[in-house]
């Protein structure tokens, strides 16, 4: 598959402190690639430098085959991408199709593209009910319905992602995403995403996680969640001075909260081999699959 972001060994340094540590990778054509770190880690600089908002200090970038930082190729992958940051930047006292057409004629967009792709952003984002109202009275969900379109009308083969659903409601939440994997699939658009919810980070095609600068861990959500993260096995005894003594004449490692008690297990099947050697004492159970969550904090609690 092509790869449409490729970066190689970028650095970025404001006076002594560098900021970015020669990271490199790559985010291939029509996935959904999720860009993780803590505050602070150099993500919102490395978007601003792939945007070309911001100058790099070092190293190669090449997007949509074009190469960064030459004056003519940055005009050339700032046509091909959009950008929803986390502060909007559309007009307050405009409507919504005011100023959607307006940032598609900064495009320099021929009246019938225009047409053509406001009606295609609209069908997305369902902007009928608010396309009338000023963007300064419209409500959060409302608002990053019209920070999409903005990102769109030029229709983009790249979109930059900054913490999208940041302050919105589950159900809001739950439309943008389904729309983003909508237009992602059957686009084949690429989404570069930035976020703190790690749900959001599991259904990415290629995950990276950014720590201080540095690229300290990359790879599906899957093998990361193998690598980091662990399954849980959650059991209440019948009897909980039975249950503790088998755990503890075992030597299983165990923590108990409420007369809950919670081991770490390899897997759903050590799970299994697990409870059929105690089924006897169990009352009930549950087995807790290991998420993105452990794995962010597992990586965060690492030394870089």
């Amino acid at each position: 598959m092509k790869s449409i972001i490729q970066v190689e060994n970028l650095r970025k340094s404001y006076g002594q402190h560098e900021a970015i540590k020669g990271i490199s990778f790559s985010v291939e054509q029509g996935t959904l690639f999720a860009f993780l770190g803590a505050n602070g880690a150099g993500k919102s600089t490395t978007i601003e430098i792939l945007c070309t908002l911001l100058k790099k200090s070092s190293g190669t970038i090449n997007i949509n085959s074009y190469m960064l930082d030459s004056s003519h190729d940055n005009a050339e992958i700032r046509k091909s991408i959009g950008v929803v940051f986390q502060q909007s930047l559309l007009d307050e006292h405009l409507t919504v199709y005011e100023n959607i057409i307006h940032r598609g004629k900064m495009y320099n967009l021929s009246k019938q593209e225009l047409i053509d792709n406001y009606q295609f952003v609209s069908s997305y984002l369902n902007l009928n009910d608010i396309e009338k109202q000023k963007y300064g009275t419209l409500s959060g969900g409302q608002k990053r319905r019209a920070d999409i379109a903005k990102a769109l009308i030029h229709r983009p083969t790249l979109l930059f992602l900054d913490e999208p659903t940041t302050g919105l409601d589950p159900q809001t939440r739950q439309f943008v995403w389904q729309t983003i994997k909508q237009l992602q699939e059957e686009t084949n658009m690429t989404v570069f995403l930035t976020t703190h919810y790690m749900e959001e980070a599991a259904m990415a095609d290629k995950v990276i996680v950014l720590k201080q600068g540095e690229i300290v861990a990359e790879g599906t959500p899957d093998a990361l969640k193998t690598q980091y993260a662990y399954d849980q096995l959650a059991l209440v005894f019948y009897d909980f001075t039975e249950g503790a003594n088998w755990l503890q004449e075992n030597n299983i490692n165990y923590t108990e909260k409420q007369n809950i008690f919670t081991i770490r297990v390899q897997s759903t099947l050590h799970a299994l081999a697990l409870l059929k050697q105690i089924e006897p004492l169990i009352a009930s159970f549950e087995v807790i699959k290991g998420t993105m969550d452990d794995v962010f904090i597992h990586i965060m609690e690492q030394e870089v």
